[in-house]
Formats: C-alpha cells, structure tokens, sequence
C-alpha cells in the first residue's frame, strides 16, 4: 500500500471519517463515475440489450416494429391486417425451470441443510450453568448435558425458525428466476425488523423481532465489480465493490434520515441530515436518484493524503445540483452482504453469466416471426388479391369481386387470384423453430408434460426427459453447493445479532433461546431436497455400525484371557457410521463399579434434555 494511502480499521474507528466538504463531494463524484463506467462498458450494455428483449418476450407483448412507417412513431394504415402475436415459449420454459429447481432445493419434508456447531467449553458453561436454556412456559432452568448431536440440532432449529419468519423459498424462486432469465441473479443479506404475534402458554404476546433475511436484488439495478482483483506479493488485496441505483421518492429519503441515526458504527446509521439541504426532486415523479457503494474504498484527503476505507458502504444521492454523500457507515459484517451466482459464465472478463432465456431469445423471436409470416401466408391464401376486368360493369358496381362462400359474380371477364407466400414452408420453417428453441433451453415436451412419439421406447422417453433436466441439476446442484450453503453461514453470523428469547419448536419441544446460548461458530453443509433422503442413508448407515459394535460386545463379553481393544474398534465403527457422541455409549464407572448414568436397576440412561414439566426432548 502507498505510503500516502491511510488504512482506517472500522473496528477500532466508530465515528465516520473526518472529511470535510471536499472530500464528501469527491466520494460522491467517484462513485457516480464508477456507476457511469459500470453502465457504458460494452458487456452490460450488450447485456441489457438482451435483457430487454427477454423481458418483452415474457410479458408476450408482440413486436409490431414491422407495421411502422419508417422514421416515425405511427402505424401504416395498410399493414393493420397483419396478425401480431408472441409466443409463450419464454414465459412456459421460466416456468418449468423455476418448478425444477424449486424440487431440488426444497424438500417435501425435513431440513435441507444440516449443521455441525463447535461444542467448545466456554458454550458448555453458558448453556449448562450460566445461562440455560429452558422449555416455553417453565421458569426454572432445564438440566442438560449437552452433546454434539444436541447442539447440531439446536443451530439447525435456530435457523429454520428464522426461515419461517418469511417467504423464505419464494426468495429462492426469485432469485433462480433472475439466473435463468438474466444469467445472474443477487441477493442482499440484511437484518430486518417484524412486528409478530407470538401465542405462549403465558398468552399472546406481541413483539417485534429483528433477524436476518435474504432480499432479492433485480441485476437491472445492480452493478457488479467488473474490475480484476490486484494482489499484491505482500497479500494485501481490494475487496469487490458492489453499486445499487435505483430512483427513490425524496419524501421517502428524508423521512428515513430524520428517524434514522448518525452513528455510522450502526447498521441503521450513518446518515448525515445536513447533506439533504436543499435537494430537489424530479418535478414529475418526485424522485431523486440513490446510489449505493458497497466495498473498499479509497477516499483521497487533501491534508495527509488517502484513506483506504474497508467494507465501507456510502450512499449518494443525485439531483440537478449533481452527487452529494447523504449516509456513511462501516458494513458490521465480515463479508459483503451481496449473494450472487451466475448460471453459466463465458467470459472470464465479466461477473455477468448467460442464462437459458437469454440463449432461447433469439430462437423465441424468430420462432414468432415465422408464426406471423405463416398467419400472413395463410390469410392471402384464404382471402387472396384478385386480378379481374376493371372495365366490367358488374365489378365495378361491386368495387370487385368479393372472396366469399357461394360468393355469385355474373361477369364473363377473367378473374386470376394471386399466390402470395408458400403456406406449407412457413409451417415447416416455424416447427423447425420450435423444435431448435427446445433443444437450445433443454425444455422439451416431456418436461411440459406432453408425450412423446408413440413408437418410442420407455428407456428413450427417459433418456430425452434427463437429456432436458440435466442442465437444470447442474444449476440446482451449484446453488445448493454454493450460494445457498454461503447464506446459511452469513445468516447464522448475522443471527448472532438478534436480541431477545426466540421461541423455537425443537425435537417437538418449544424452547425458548437466545442468541447469546448459541454455540460460537458452527459450519452448514445443504442437501437441497436430497436433505431426508442424505438424513435416512445417514441413520442407515449408524444403525448398521451400532448393530457391528453390538456384535463385537458379545465377542468382548466371550473372550477370555488378554482381548483386543474392543471399546477403541467400537469407538472407530461407531465414528466412521457418523455418531458424534461416542462417549455416551461408554459411561464412566462410579467408585462402586457402576456406570455413572445407570438407573437403579443398573440400566444405562441416555443423555437427554428435560425441564421441570412433564415435557422431555430426546436430544442425544
């Protein structure tokens, strides 16, 4: 890092930047360059020439640019005959795919994801002494003794109940939505405020919770960092910056920083009052435009040179008078709140990827062009122009011959129709279409549910039915892989935040927890719909090594003289089968030869959770 560039540790730093006019209004100036950039380079402006497109397609509003005068805005008279239609091919092919990538990433029922929390002493202490967790409607404290299949389940239930705070797989709808439509979708993990009704056995009980939830962002609105990433031999590298524009009402704005806060140290704060002075909105739509910077950044100050500001998130707004800084502060997380995921990428050069409507669009368009052609074809072969006699006098009373059933023209002139357009061709051109479009976005006709040929076999009905979804599962198996298994981890980190007991079902048990009696770190691995089934192959598999552990006892209990290792190879077979609480299965002996945990008749009792009440959860 140059000498003259200044790190500013928003860790240590909770008062914005010491800048004055000239720097705020350079921050501005720089940020509305980098958007301005952003929106000229030639690979978004080709992007959203496409995008515009698409979007016209889906919303299946015909292209009548053929029926225009040339040079002007108005219809020509003498085309208006000409059918205008757009094909559902888009709109039917978003479709499918949403619905299959909703099947692989929700499961019917059970999780979709499982969770492995770091049982550390410290936890131990807080959640068995300190603090302990309790059942719903009991005062006193619930003894534990916690494992780590305990504490698993407890992260997952924390988790899944945020997840019902909200349309959480509508956001995921969305946002594969915005993948398969425009190559790339985003999201933005923020913590939101909700005011809920909560039904305890204290009675009803309404509050109002602030927890993490995820927001689609439109990619017409969103700006990636197109720039390569520099790294320096010293390690040292630019953190990607994300920009946000859209036009807000000033009202809006205004009302917001009046109630917002000024400490940029909060994640509702930052705002400056003073910099909304004198702002003037568009006269007709009463709205200004917001741009938001989310990155590092590095801000240049006349009297000791640059700042380099890490995970900064700066807002600028623009009017007439040009960009001015209204809200400054430090994003409180250590990772950029934006999600992102492109479906195919085809250019190391651009963030920006391609999606299945964006490659079907070409086809989809010609594939309606060839569809009016052929309307057109087959109306001038149903209603033909006539060549006929103008000078006779039975036509020319009738202003011509009229083209009709049983249609009587008393005349002995001769009358020719006139053959515009080869019918047969344009119908074959428009299914050869079809066809290329099914093949290009892999939505065939068994995907919609149509049948194939008759004479086809079962095994190649199947084969054409996977050849169709297997770019779909490759998708499906990327988001579960990495965006949605990254937001369980941003989502858990930001959950760390929420005050106040949750109420949470857990193991059938309504518990109630706070953020504070969670484990510290915990890691996510999703299955996606596979999730039950992953979870019965997983319990298979336990109960299999349980049952191989269980017949080396009865070895052990035979064997005279000195034995094997015999606990140890339990122990090995019972960790390779995936139990994490060993030890439960080999209880410490008291000082009279009895096992710790064992009841008055000498049976060993698992480790389980219970409260005061007659309620009692199986928590291993």
């Amino acid at each position: 890092m140059p000498e003259d560039i200044k790190a500013i540790d928003q860790e240590k730093v909770t008062d914005a930047p010491k800048f004055g006019k000239d720097e705020w209004d350079h921050i501005a100036k720089f940020i509305k360059e980098e958007l301005q950039r952003r929106k000229t380079d030639p690979n978004r402006k080709h992007l959203e020439k496409v995008w515009k497109e698409v979007d016209r397609q889906l919303r299946m509003e015909p292209d009548i640019r053929f029926k225009m005068i040339s040079g002007t805005n108005r219809r020509d008279p003498t085309k208006g005959w000409m059918p205008e239609m757009e094909l559902p091919l888009q709109s039917q092919t978003l479709e499918t795919l949403t619905a299959d990538a909703r099947r692989m990433l929700k499961p019917d029922s059970g999780p979709f994801f499982s969770a492995h929390a770091a049982v550390t002493d410290e936890w131990l202490r807080v959640v068995e002494r300190e603090d302990p967790l309790r059942i719903a409607g009991d005062e006193g404290g619930v003894e534990s003794t916690f494992g780590q299949a305990s504490a698993d389940r407890l992260v997952e239930s924390w988790l899944g109940h945020f997840h019902g705070q909200y349309d959480f797989w509508a956001t995921w709808d969305i946002l594969n939505g915005e993948a398969f439509k425009y190559g790339t979708f985003a999201g933005r993990a923020k913590n939101v405020t909700k005011k809920i009704m909560i039904e305890t056995s204290r009675g009803v009980i309404s509050s109002k919770q602030r927890f993490p939830v995820l927001l689609p962002r439109s990619m017409k609105e969103t700006y990636l960092d197109d720039r390569p990433y520099s790294v320096m031999n010293e390690g040292v590298a630019i953190g990607p910056a994300q920009i946000w524009c859209v036009n807000q009402r000033l009202e809006d704005i205004v009302m917001a920083a009046k109630d917002g806060k000024t400490e940029p140290d909060d994640e509702d704060g930052g705002w400056m009052p003073d910099a909304l002075m004198g702002v003037e909105a568009d006269k007709k739509s009463k709205t200004v435009q917001i741009i938001e910077y989310e990155g590092d950044l590095i801000a240049p100050k006349k009297d000791s040179g640059s700042y380099f500001l890490p995970n900064a998130i700066a807002t600028v707004l623009v009017d007439k008078a040009g960009p001015r800084v209204i809200r400054f502060r430090w994003r409180k997380t250590p990772f950029s709140s934006y999600l992102t995921q492109p479906y195919h990428i085809e250019d190391m050069k651009t963030p920006y990827g391609v999606g299945p409507l964006m490659m079907g669009m070409p086809v989809a368009k010609a594939a309606a062009e060839s569809l009016n052609r052929f309307m057109q074809a087959a109306i001038l072969n149903t209603e033909p122009p006539l060549q006929y006699d103008s000078d006779d006098a039975s036509f020319a009373a009738a202003g011509g011959p009229i083209v009709a059933p049983r249609e009587k023209w008393p005349t002995m002139a001769n009358v020719k129709a006139v053959e515009i357009g080869d019918v047969t061709a344009l119908q074959s051109a428009y299914l050869a279409l079809i066809s290329q479009y099914y093949d290009v976005t892999g939505v065939n006709q068994p995907r919609l549910g149509q049948t194939t040929k008759s004479h086809t076999t079962a095994f190649a009905k199947d084969a054409e039915l996977q050849r169709g979804v297997a770019r779909t599962v490759d998708y499906g198996n990327t988001v579960i892989d990495s965006p949605m298994t990254k937001w369980l981890d941003m989502e858990y980190h930001m959950s760390k935040a929420v005050k106040g007991e949750q109420l949470i079902l857990m193991d059938g048990v309504f518990m109630e927890i706070k953020a504070s009696q969670m484990p510290e770190f915990a890691t996510f691995q999703a299955f996606g719909a596979g999730g039950p089934a992953e979870k019965r192959e997983k319990q298979a598999t336990k109960l299999a090594a349980l049952a191989q552990a269980a017949q080396i006892d009865q070895v052990k209990l035979g064997t005279g003289g000195k034995p094997m290792d015999y606990e140890a190879m339990q122990r090995e077979i019972l960790r390779e089968g995936g139990w994490t609480d060993v030890e439960q299965f080999f209880p410490a002996e008291s000082p009279g030869g009895v096992p710790a945990n064992a009841s008055p008749t000498g049976t060993v009792q698992p480790n389980i959770i219970t409260g005061p009440g007659a309620q009692s959860s199986a928590l291993g």
